[in-house]
């Protein structure tokens, strides 16, 4: 039911070619592959290492502490030459102050009706100031 429907006319590469182009490059065994590759190629699957393997090799100290070396600096226009940069637009601005009522301000209504129902009841707040057990009537 594999059915190639690439509209490619180039020459899809083999499993085989493709690993032998990989396997030159520096980090292979970091690559990502298809699974079918380990079993196919015998290659040993990536394991994670524990957490005594990462403290000891210290990688993590090791990227706090690179730092590049080169540094490039330019005096002259990039590549391409320099861009133009047209005026910006002026946009007529009107600063008009005047005081706020508190029923236009987002959630301060509410807020203080908030305050007033959780205001203790004058016999809540009785028991509290006498510091006693209260009993049921």
């Amino acid at each position: 039911m594999n059915k190639d429907i690439s509209v490619l006319s180039e020459k899809r590469l083999s499993d085989e070619e493709l690993y032998e182009m990989m396997k030159n490059h520096p980090e292979f065994k970091y690559l990502p592959k298809p699974s079918s590759w380990y079993k196919k190629f015998n290659l040993e699957p990536v394991a994670a290492p524990n957490f005594k393997e990462f403290l000891e090799e210290r990688a993590w100290e090791k990227t706090r502490t690179m730092h590049v070396d080169e540094v490039e600096i330019r005096k002259d226009p990039a590549p391409g030459g320099l861009r133009p940069v047209f005026p910006s637009e002026e946009i007529p601005v009107e600063i008009i102050s005047r005081p706020v009522k508190p029923d236009e301000v987002w959630g301060l209504t509410d807020k203080m009706e908030r305050e007033s129902k959780t205001e203790p009841t004058f016999e809540i707040s009785q028991i509290l100031s006498e510091g006693s057990a209260v009993a049921p009537k």
